[in-house]
């Protein structure tokens, strides 16, 4: 298994430290390592993770965005003759021997050729003893079938962050690939930052990709994914909500949710220019 799976971690304004002890928890059991830096990477750090694997620095500096980054090492992997890669962001990382378990189960998944995507689950109070076909993961430690990724033109590099999960496991389910989640393996995974009421708050300019792109997602699979817009819908209501009524920056956030409408209105895609 070793010889055939890369893995690839999109580093932005990393804390260095912490990056270095999640990449540990899963170097020893790759043969490469791709990063791609959307803000400029320290030499001594890519330094250090050289004794742990191969690396390959594909990008460094200009942020590109996670989906560009994800076609980037899919062509290199695919180059360089890997099957699989992993798909790894820098504030996840794999409990103990996890990601040696991981890769044990998933060496006895049979005919995979079908197969786009393969899971843990991100939360590891929903552990259970099965893995199962599901129509949505998110993308931290995804392994990915790189030759199924290409045939259906990888991801969407329009939305440059946010909704690129959603929207390659809504492509991958309309070419008739499937998507499996080991609910037997959990990761470590963070997602934005908590207030003292503990609810989750991203920063407003994350608003505006989230609202932009969650309507561009919306109006392109309305009629293939009908029930999950349903349900889609009104958690974003309660979303946004939430961010109006208790984000420290109320009024920035406000501004950015509304220029990410006007910006889908006028299919106006891409990095936001005003980061």
């Amino acid at each position: 298994m070793r010889e055939e799976l890369a893995a690839i971690i999109i580093l932005y304004k990393p804390n260095y430290k912490e990056v270095y002890e999640n990449i540990l928890t899963y170097a020893k059991d790759l043969e490469t390592l791709y990063i791609v830096g959307n803000s400029l990477i320290r030499d001594d750090f890519l330094l250090k993770l050289q004794k742990l694997t191969t690396i390959r620095l594909l990008h460094n500096g200009k942020n590109i965005g996670i989906s560009k980054a994800i076609n980037l090492a899919l062509d290199q992997a695919n180059s360089d003759n890997f099957k699989w890669i992993m798909t790894m962001d820098q504030d996840s990382s794999f409990i103990e021997n996890d990601f040696t378990k991981l890769l044990a189960y998933f060496s006895k998944i049979p005919n995979k050729s079908k197969l786009m995507i393969y899971s843990p689950i991100h939360n590891k109070k929903f552990i259970k003893d099965y893995y199962q076909e599901e129509s949505f993961v998110m993308t931290s430690a995804n392994i990915l079938n790189i030759q199924n990724a290409l045939s259906i033109n990888g991801f969407e590099e329009k939305l440059f962050i946010d909704e690129v999960d959603h929207d390659f496991c809504f492509k991958t389910i309309k070419n008739e690939y499937t998507i499996l989640q080991d609910y037997r393996i959990a990761i470590n995974h963070q997602l934005g930052t908590k207030n003292k009421r503990n609810i989750t708050i991203y920063e407003p300019f994350r608003l505006y990709y989230m609202i932009r792109n969650y309507l561009y997602l919306r109006e392109k699979y309305k009629d293939e994914q009908k029930e999950f817009f349903l349900k889609r819908d009104k958690y974003m209501q309660k979303f946004f909500l939430k961010h109006i009524l208790f984000s420290k920056e109320k009024i920035k956030s406000i501004h950015m949710i509304f220029i990410g409408i006007r910006d889908f209105r006028n299919k106006k895609f891409g990095k936001l220019i005003y980061e």
